[in-house]
């Protein structure tokens, strides 16, 4: 526990195990957390400690505190904001979604680098009419467009796969791949990239400058990613590489939590991420949302051991 003096930025009256999360070292954290269980406020004020201990070893250091959704953040500036007075941009801590924190560091700024382009990159949504000009296929009776497309890792390779209309994909075969590629590399050298897109030429450029690489560890010396179990193996590799230049990564979710399976995220970088040696692995167990019942209930389908805290 800290001294006095070392406490955290405020008061906060919590069970043992959400202390012991913002009052951890400065080293990687993998909260595993059951739902009701506290993680925005704890999260939160992690962040807040880490960036405060920060002012003596890396005062011009950032703290990035990322999520999935829009909401998430909403929640967590909210909370900053109650929490220091202030915005989390007065405190050098970057509260963002991981697709903006991808977007404004990584791919605006550095991107056509690794694209090629002569211009500030942008997103393409899908139904832009010149992507019409980007439809392929060895089948002409069953065009594929660009936009239909998902990019997954295997074994540290790109797969190719095509969007079903029933929210799943199919994997492309090898000569719809390389026609694929060749699309993408073609919009890129335009500076266009889809959503797909985007996560693939940002591990591009980060493995072809190790100089950005550099940089960006050195500007985020913490990164925590909340809903860390919705983490792709795109997003997963950005996180090695950004912790391989001297990032602190943490991370933070719940397994049985998912929700990306379109994004090929399983939970399986939280795993493995939480076995690391170097990692600290912190639990949130105790369930403050759902009655007794509930919370049985919930244990006995998905075989977790969360601990229920209220009473009827």
């Amino acid at each position: 526990m800290l001294s006095r003096r070392d406490q955290p930025v405020s008061e906060f009256e919590a069970p043992h195990e959400q202390l012991a999360i913002v009052n951890a070292a400065l080293e990687p954290l993998a909260v595993i957390a059951c739902p009701g269980s506290g993680k925005t406020v704890t999260a939160v004020r992690r962040v807040a400690e880490v960036r405060r201990r920060l002012e003596e070893v890396a005062p011009r250091g950032h703290v990035a505190l990322l999520s999935f959704s829009n909401i998430a953040v909403d929640t967590f500036r909210d909370e900053y904001r109650r929490l220091r007075g202030r915005d989390g941009d007065g405190d050098r801590v970057v509260i963002q979604t991981v697709d903006s924190f991808i977007t404004n560091y990584i791919l605006k700024p550095h991107g056509a680098r690794a694209m090629g382009c002569a211009r500030t990159p942008y997103l393409v949504h899908g139904g832009e009419q010149f992507l019409a000009g980007y439809r392929f296929g060895t089948d002409p009776k069953n065009p594929i467009g660009i936009d239909e497309l998902a990019l997954d890792l295997e074994n540290g390779k790109t797969a190719v796969h095509r969007r079903l209309k029933n929210g799943g994909s199919k994997r492309l075969d090898q000569a719809n791949t390389k026609l694929a590629i060749e699309q993408i590399m073609k919009l890129g050298k335009r500076g266009g990239y889809t959503y797909a897109a985007g996560r693939a030429w940002a591990r591009r450029l980060l493995k072809i400058e190790p100089r950005i690489t550099a940089t960006l560890a050195r500007r985020f010396p913490h990164i925590l990613v909340d809903e860390a179990q919705d983490i792709g193996r795109y997003e997963g590799a950005l996180l090695d590489m950004l912790s391989a230049e001297g990032s602190t990564i943490s991370l933070v979710g719940d397994f049985h939590q998912s929700i990306y399976g379109f994004n090929f995220a399983t939970g399986e970088h939280l795993k493995s991420f939480a076995d690391r040696d170097d990692v600290l692995k912190l639990p949130l167990t105790q369930n403050r949302r759902s009655l007794e019942s509930i919370v049985n209930a919930a244990n006995s389908l998905a075989g977790t051991a969360s601990k229920p805290f209220r009473t009827p």
